[in-house]
């Protein structure tokens, strides 16, 4: 299991070289995009489903990569609030865990 508080001091440690505020901004992002490629997705990649409207029709359906090599489909126009909802979730979570993001 990761010890996502660890892996973020890690990042910052790494980060000596850079300022501050960036090296936290790039750990922060950094944290969350692993988190958010280790947990499922709501519809967990079903072909042609929005992971976040669930609707499964329109041309503007996109796929989009997650994580350890999976992929969701989202309409084009749900993509803000979807990436959106997901981002906070994670901040919500790591928070919980200990890590200030």
């Amino acid at each position: 299991m990761t010890n996502w508080k660890k892996l973020h001091t890690s990042i910052l440690d790494d980060l000596s070289d850079v300022h501050p505020d960036n090296a936290r901004d790039i750990a922060n992002e950094l944290v969350i995009a692993r988190f958010l490629s280790n947990i499922p997705t709501a519809t967990n990649g079903q072909n042609m489903i929005c992971d976040h409207c669930g609707g499964d029709h329109g041309d503007d359906l996109i796929t989009m990569p997650v994580g350890n090599g999976h992929n969701v489909w989202v309409h084009w126009t749900c993509w803000q609030e979807w990436h959106f909802a997901r981002q906070e979730m994670a901040r919500a979570s790591l928070r919980v865990l200990g890590v200030v993001i």
